[in-house]
């Protein structure tokens, strides 16, 4: 009884739990991109708020390195994923967190560039 209830725990959960481990050589550049964008998402909202108060161009000018660099590794990603060989579903998957987080980005580097 306890075997079983072990093996039923150890069952995936999620929808995605057929879907194979990510191969090490993506798990880092996913991980840099997530770390990265989200940095650069807190350093434009930072930007924004802090208008007016004092310049930022300092700081725009490092965002905007920032930036480009990130939407370089985004858009890179898909080729990493099909050298990789990892199932489309898997690449489909991540890309429903990165879109999002790219929709983001592109929103808030739009008003700090407008302003």
């Amino acid at each position: 009884m306890e075997e079983a209830a072990e093996a039923e725990s150890n069952k995936a959960t999620t929808a995605y739990g057929h879907l194979p481990v990510l191969p090490a050589s993506l798990k880092a550049p996913v991980a840099q991109l997530l770390t990265k964008g989200a940095a650069l998402e807190r350093g434009l909202q930072t930007v924004l708020d802090a208008r007016g108060s004092h310049d930022m161009w300092v700081e725009m000018e490092i965002l905007e390195d920032h930036h480009q660099q990130w939407m370089a590794q985004l858009s890179g990603l898909s080729g990493d994923f099909l050298a990789a060989n990892v199932p489309g579903e898997t690449y489909g998957m991540l890309m429903r967190i990165f879109e999002p987080m790219a929709q983001r980005i592109e929103h808030l580097h739009r008003r700090v560039i407008a302003k």
